[in-house]
């Protein structure tokens, strides 16, 4: 940039080698006044001038300067900007996108609709075994009361046989007494008769009043069962003899 050339506000006439002279004169005393101001706005407008004149050499400095860099630009092998396919491949890429998160989507509500099927399937699963909890407990509460009665008749059945043990011991040791009186009155006796052939002894009519006694006895005290057992044991206690 060349610098800015030093411009002087005073006025140069055309034909003279100086500055002009002016001498004092009537007219000029009066119009000393006008021409001052006159004077004050070539000044002016020459600043004006001298700055406009800088302006413009900046300006063509400015010019050269960006001539220079574009035959530089010039000079240098083009390049095209790829923004359309940046910008293609950019909205393929989200369409691409867009479309997965559409098949997530589908996918979701696939696997959404499965986990509320198994919910209301492991619901009505959990009903049903709460029911069944129900009806076992109620059951159990039944068969613990039948265990717990059976238990109870258990031991009344059981006291109910000692009982009767007690009762057969006892009866036992009777029964048992009674047999040693029973065959403490049986006797053994020998009869002895004499040789008759005209006359038989009749030895069913000598012992029937004895197995009648002797029935009637054990019928009181045992019934008839053991009635018979003393009958028996009451025909073998009389031996007959024939002479």
């Amino acid at each position: 940039m060349s610098k800015p050339r030093d411009y002087s506000s005073q006025t140069y006439s055309p034909s003279g080698t100086g500055p002009a002279k002016s001498y004092p004169t009537a007219d000029s005393k009066i119009d000393s006044s006008g021409k001052s101001r006159e004077k004050e706005d070539l000044v002016g407008l020459n600043d004006k001038f001298v700055r406009l004149i800088e302006k413009v050499k900046h300006l063509e400095d400015e010019n050269k300067k960006l001539d220079t860099k574009l035959k530089i630009l010039k000079d240098q092998e083009g390049y095209e900007g790829k923004i359309d396919e940046v910008v293609k491949q950019l909205e393929n890429e989200m369409e691409e996108q867009i479309d997965n998160l559409f098949r997530d989507q589908e996918k979701l509500k696939d696997e959404l609709c499965k986990m509320q099927e198994e919910v209301e399937d492991t619901k009505m699963s959990y009903e049903d075994e709460i029911q069944k909890k129900g009806d076992l407990e109620s059951e159990f509460i039944i068969a613990k009361k039948n265990v717990d009665d059976g238990h109870l008749e258990a031991v009344d059945l059981a006291l109910e046989l000692e009982d009767l043990m007690g009762k057969l011991d006892f009866l036992r040791v009777g029964y048992d007494e009674e047999i040693k009186e029973l065959e403490s009155q049986i006797c053994n006796k020998t009869v002895v008769l004499r040789d008759n052939s005209q006359r038989s002894l009749d030895m069913d009519e000598i012992s029937r009043p004895r197995q009648e006694s002797v029935c009637q006895h054990g019928c009181t005290h045992q019934g008839g069962g053991r009635a018979v057992e003393q009958e028996e044991d009451g025909c073998h206690g009389v031996e007959c003899w024939t002479t």
